[in-house]
């Protein structure tokens, strides 16, 4: 897995040759790191590996297991700052202020195998990949000590074309990032600079454009980190003493988590369900994790020393934090287990107790998490289930506060059981719950009538009249007479379009007459009678 903004460590030595990759240290104590300084890190969870620049005016990338032993360097890249993994992850780009270029180097061989030269005097000094383009975030004057500021722009590597933003944005110290899978999305403020001000860019066919713009988001911008999703920006400023995070559209408030004084770093797990946050604080923890949702972290370190800015980084999964400490110029590799990141989730059903047969009936339910993070935008899954059948439902989807409906008509009488599932997703367990219905056939109106008939031809005759009202498939009815000599059938057969059934009967005495409907797969049987007295 390849993951941005995780853990730090270096290497002291260049391996010729194949390069060995160890396996990461299960130690929670710090690895000393042979680091000039840390400007940038990245995680390479896949190769087991961490890349680190140490900034202007220190030269190299430098290469880390997972643990913090030296894997590799490469010394030939001045003033190595910005890294990040290409679209396909088989190379970095690394930024070169005191060489205006960008740099390509290739993770499987650790070799610079391009180099994009920029324009005179843009001193790239942060990168970060959007889609097939490169997102550059220039100033001479900071990123190489000296010259004029900057701004931001876009490299395609593919064509070596550079254009830089043409509308306003960020110049002092501009730092660019975006998530792993941006589609052509990345944010962008200046860093050390009060107050924040930032901006989120797209690029059209290599172009960028500003897409939003939020000022005042605190002071001292240290950090920035786009989810994978490109949903959420989170930014760590010295203030305000907590980490905001903003949707990238919009750039809106979305939540703060809470951390504490001097917000330095933040870094997002590859699946997008935890985040990492980190502070610069003397008297207080310096890591925290959260889940995604929730401002409340579930697990805090304390290093005993000072995160190093821009110095944290997160597993895939959320499980292992790398964060960098540094001590008097030293600087040292914590990797710290949070352990399990299991949230427990639940989901409730009801619905009516019973309900006739084929008719719309709606089922209601909420789905929650233990931690009280959203449950918004989640997918429940829906069966269907009578005797021993078994049928999906579409799938629907939480709204606000995790609640969710769903309507079914259900065509068999019997009882049915309706489950609703939740499968889970990143830290967030599975859960499952089931409502049943009775559905119960349907009754339906039945009537006769007899009345005398007219006419010459309807002497000590009657006309008699069953009406069947609304069935599913049968429409047949049968006419019985019955009088002191017995009962005999007089008429049967389907009714007409309008639901009746007549039939004329000569009357010699007093006679009931019963109409009698034997149901169908919705309609309960029916009869009813009338009595003509002679």
């Amino acid at each position: 897995m390849l993951a941005r903004k995780l853990a730090t460590s270096w290497m002291t030595a260049l391996l010729l040759g194949a390069v060995l990759v160890a396996p990461a240290s299960a130690s929670t104590g710090p690895a000393a790191l042979s680091l000039p300084g840390l400007f940038d890190m990245l995680l390479d969870e896949d190769a087991g590996r961490i890349y680190y620049t140490a900034g202007h005016p220190h030269d190299g990338l430098f290469v880390t297991d997972l643990g913090g032993a030296p894997v590799g360097t490469i010394t030939d890249l001045p003033s190595a700052s910005g890294i990040d993994f290409s679209a396909d992850g088989s190379s970095l780009f690394v930024a070169l202020p005191a060489s205006n270029a960008v740099a390509v180097v290739d993770v499987a061989t650790l070799t610079e195998s391009a180099r994009f030269t920029l324009p005179t005097d843009v001193c790239p000094g942060s990168v970060a990949t959007t889609a097939q383009y490169v997102a550059v975030g220039h100033s001479c004057n900071r990123y190489a000590g000296s010259g004029g500021y900057g701004g931001v722009g876009v490299l395609d590597p593919a064509t070596g074309a550079w254009n830089p933003l043409e509308a306003p944005g960020p110049f002092y110290q501009p730092y660019v990032s975006a998530g792993p899978d941006s589609n052509g999305l990345f944010v962008t403020g200046d860093l050390g600079l009060s107050p924040t001000t930032l901006y989120t860019i797209g690029v059209y066919d290599g172009i960028g454009d500003t897409v939003s713009v939020r000022s005042n988001t605190g002071s001292n911008l240290r950090d920035l980190a786009v989810s994978p999703d490109d949903g959420l920006v989170v930014q760590a400023s010295g203030s305000p003493y907590q980490h905001d995070a903003f949707g990238v559209i919009g750039l809106n408030p979305v939540l703060a988590y809470e951390t504490t004084t001097y917000p330095n770093a933040v870094a997002w797990a590859a699946d997008g369900q935890s985040v990492a946050t980190g502070t610069d604080s003397p008297y207080d923890a310096d890591v925290r994790v959260h889940l995604r949702d929730n401002p409340t972290p579930f697990a805090t370190f304390e290093l005993g020393a000072r995160l190093a800015p821009r110095g944290l980084a997160l597993s895939a999964d959320g499980s292992t934090v790398f964060a960098v400490s540094e001590t008097g110029g030293s600087f040292a590799l914590h990797v710290l287990a949070t352990g399990p990141v299991s949230v427990p989730s639940s989901v409730t059903l009801t619905g009516p107790a019973s309900t006739p047969v084929g008719t719309p009936t709606t089922f209601s339910g909420t789905l929650s998490f233990a931690d009280g993070s959203s449950a918004s935008g989640r997918q429940i899954a829906v069966t269907r289930s009578y005797a021993d059948v078994e049928e999906p439902l579409p799938a629907v989807t939480t709204g606000a506060g995790g609640s969710f409906s769903f309507t079914d008509s259900p065509s068999t009488p019997t009882a049915v059981t309706y489950t609703a599932s939740f499968a889970g997703a990143g830290s967030y367990e599975a859960s499952t719950t089931t409502a049943s219905v009775a559905v119960e056939k349907r009754t339906t109106d039945l009537s006769i009538e007899a009345v005398a008939a007219s006419g010459k031809k309807g002497r000590n005759k009657v006309d008699v009249t069953a009406t069947l009202g609304e069935t599913l498939a049968n429409r047949s009815v049968t006419i019985t007479a019955t009088d002191q000599r017995g009962s005999r059938v007089i008429a049967s057969g389907q009714v007409d379009s309008d639901g009746t059934l007549s039939v004329r009967y000569r009357l010699r005495r007093t006679t009931t007459f019963t109409v009698e409907f034997t149901g169908d797969a919705w309609y309960l049987p029916a009869s009813a009678a009338v009595t003509v007295n002679k």
